[in-house]
Protein backbone atom coordinates (compact mmCIF):
# COMPACT_ATOMS: atom_id res chain seq x y z
CA UNK A 1 0.00 0.00 0.00
CA UNK A 2 2.87 2.36 0.76
CA UNK A 3 4.11 1.89 -2.80
CA UNK A 4 0.79 3.13 -4.20
CA UNK A 5 0.39 6.08 -1.81
CA UNK A 6 3.90 7.36 -2.57
CA UNK A 7 3.06 7.65 -6.26
CA UNK A 8 2.82 11.09 -7.83
CA UNK A 9 -0.21 10.09 -9.92
CA UNK A 10 -2.07 8.67 -6.91
CA UNK A 11 -1.51 11.81 -4.86
CA UNK A 12 -2.61 14.00 -7.74
CA UNK A 13 -5.77 11.92 -8.20
CA UNK A 14 -6.59 12.23 -4.49
CA UNK A 15 -6.29 16.03 -4.66
CA UNK A 16 -8.47 16.20 -7.77
CA UNK A 17 -11.07 13.80 -6.34
CA UNK A 18 -11.35 15.74 -3.09
CA UNK A 19 -11.62 19.05 -4.94
CA UNK A 20 -14.32 17.66 -7.21
CA UNK A 21 -16.28 16.11 -4.37
CA UNK A 22 -15.96 19.30 -2.32
CA UNK A 23 -17.36 21.34 -5.18
CA UNK A 24 -20.22 18.89 -5.68
CA UNK A 25 -21.04 18.91 -1.95
CA UNK A 26 -20.97 22.72 -1.90
CA UNK A 27 -23.31 22.94 -4.88
CA UNK A 28 -25.78 20.54 -3.22
CA UNK A 29 -25.55 22.29 0.17
CA UNK A 30 -24.40 19.16 1.96
CA UNK A 31 -22.58 20.99 4.75
CA UNK A 32 -21.95 18.02 7.03
CA UNK A 33 -19.92 16.06 4.48
CA UNK A 34 -18.32 19.27 3.24
CA UNK A 35 -16.93 19.83 6.75
CA UNK A 36 -15.15 16.49 6.39
CA UNK A 37 -13.96 16.88 2.78
CA UNK A 38 -12.48 20.38 3.08
CA UNK A 39 -9.92 19.49 5.79
CA UNK A 40 -9.05 16.30 3.89
CA UNK A 41 -8.52 18.40 0.78
CA UNK A 42 -6.01 20.63 2.58
CA UNK A 43 -4.24 17.59 4.04
CA UNK A 44 -3.98 16.10 0.55
CA UNK A 45 -2.52 19.38 -0.77
CA UNK A 46 0.10 19.26 2.00
CA UNK A 47 0.77 15.58 1.23
CA UNK A 48 1.23 16.37 -2.47
CA UNK A 49 3.51 19.32 -1.67
CA UNK A 50 5.74 17.13 0.53
CA UNK A 51 6.44 14.82 -2.40
CA UNK A 52 7.45 17.79 -4.55
CA UNK A 53 9.75 19.27 -1.89
CA UNK A 54 11.30 15.84 -1.24
CA UNK A 55 12.51 15.63 -4.84
CA UNK A 56 13.54 19.28 -4.86
CA UNK A 57 15.72 18.72 -1.80
CA UNK A 58 17.41 15.78 -3.55
CA UNK A 59 18.24 17.93 -6.57
CA UNK A 60 19.58 20.70 -4.33
CA UNK A 61 21.71 18.16 -2.47
CA UNK A 62 23.11 16.88 -5.77
CA UNK A 63 23.99 20.37 -6.97
CA UNK A 64 25.66 21.23 -3.66
CA UNK A 65 27.73 18.06 -3.82
CA UNK A 66 28.89 18.78 -7.36
CA UNK A 67 29.66 22.37 -6.46
CA UNK A 68 31.77 21.16 -3.51
CA UNK A 69 33.67 18.62 -5.67
CA UNK A 70 32.15 15.58 -3.96
CA UNK A 71 32.05 12.76 -6.54
CA UNK A 72 30.83 10.19 -3.99
CA UNK A 73 27.21 11.34 -3.97
CA UNK A 74 24.82 8.56 -5.00
CA UNK A 75 21.11 8.04 -4.58
CA UNK A 76 19.64 4.62 -3.83
CA UNK A 77 18.24 3.19 -7.09
CA UNK A 78 16.50 0.04 -5.85
CA UNK A 79 13.64 1.54 -3.88
CA UNK A 80 10.26 -0.19 -3.79
CA UNK A 81 8.72 3.02 -5.12
CA UNK A 82 9.19 2.94 -8.89
CA UNK A 83 8.89 6.73 -9.26
CA UNK A 84 11.49 7.34 -6.58
CA UNK A 85 13.87 4.82 -8.16
CA UNK A 86 13.48 6.50 -11.56
CA UNK A 87 14.24 9.93 -10.09
CA UNK A 88 17.26 8.56 -8.24
CA UNK A 89 18.60 6.85 -11.38
CA UNK A 90 18.29 10.09 -13.33
CA UNK A 91 19.98 12.08 -10.56
CA UNK A 92 22.87 9.60 -10.50
CA UNK A 93 23.27 9.92 -14.27
CA UNK A 94 23.21 13.71 -14.04
CA UNK A 95 25.80 13.58 -11.25
CA UNK A 96 28.14 11.42 -13.33
CA UNK A 97 27.79 13.65 -16.40
CA UNK A 98 28.25 16.91 -14.49
CA UNK A 99 31.22 15.59 -12.55
CA UNK A 100 32.92 14.42 -15.77
CA UNK A 101 32.29 17.81 -17.39
CA UNK A 102 33.61 19.60 -14.33
CA UNK A 103 36.81 17.49 -14.25
CA UNK A 104 37.37 17.91 -17.97
CA UNK A 105 36.62 14.35 -19.13
CA UNK A 106 34.16 13.65 -21.90
CA UNK A 107 30.65 12.76 -20.60
CA UNK A 108 30.36 9.30 -22.21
Amino acid sequence: MKKVTASFIFRLLVVVALATSGLWLYMHHNWLWLCLVVPLFFVSIYWFHRLYTYNTRKVAFLLDAIENDDPAVRFYEHSLDKDNSSVNMMLNRIARILYKVKTGNSPT
